[in-house]
């Protein structure tokens, strides 16, 4: 008598792979919000409205407190501190060609490519998120020399959704992704060892 083959055991494998990964990236996501929570009730994030002059300039000049005119290719303002996130409103006189910044956790001024972040434009402000530890941040302003940049508003450390517990989008990005991936791979190495044995 032939054996029946039980189709749906896969199936019930997978949704197995997608609620450890689903309660997984909750306790993650749980930790990472409370540490967020704990630095904003505790002071170590601190709201506060800036000026352009708030900020070392490297590679431009200000006409006021709130205009900045780059005078290099690598125009940069950076701020040393406690910096969780940092909420931009601003016009360009052109086309910057990149308004991008760098982190980093020990306020050396020493910046790498593996910690530049893009802004996301939300409601016509530029916000820039930075992980838990940042004590330096570098805001560069374009790649252009002779570029005006007006702000009318520098927010740091506003406490949003967004700030306190991260990105909900990329979890459920990830939540969708990873767990079949995961589950592939488990079956395919079953596989490979059963035909080993």
């Amino acid at each position: 008598m032939k054996k029946s083959i039980n189709n749906s055991q896969p199936l019930k494998n997978l949704k197995h792979f997608y609620i450890g990964f689903i309660i997984f990236s909750l306790i993650i996501h749980s930790i990472y919000g409370l540490f967020n929570l704990y630095g904003f009730k505790t002071g170590k994030y601190v709201q506060k409205s800036l000026t352009v002059k708030d900020f070392q300039i490297v590679g431009a000049e200000t006409s006021s407190d709130n205009t900045l005119i780059t005078t290099t290719d690598d125009a940069q303002l950076i701020l040393t501190g406690d910096v969780k996130s940092i909420t931009i409103k601003c016009e360009f006189s052109q086309d910057p060609g990149e308004f991008v910044s760098f982190y980093n956790k020990s306020a050396d001024n020493a910046f790498s490519a593996q910690k530049m972040l893009y802004a996301k434009f939300i409601d016509g402000y530029y916000v820039f998120e930075y992980p838990f530890g940042t004590k330096q941040i570098r805001i560069d302003a374009g790649v252009f020399p002779s570029i005006t940049v007006d702000f009318d508003e520098i927010i740091i450390n506003k406490p949003t959704v967004q700030t306190v517990w991260g990105s909900i989008t990329s979890q459920l990005f990830y939540c969708l992704v990873v767990p079949p991936v995961l589950f592939l791979l488990t079956d395919t190495v079953k596989q490979i060892t059963k035909k080993k044995n």
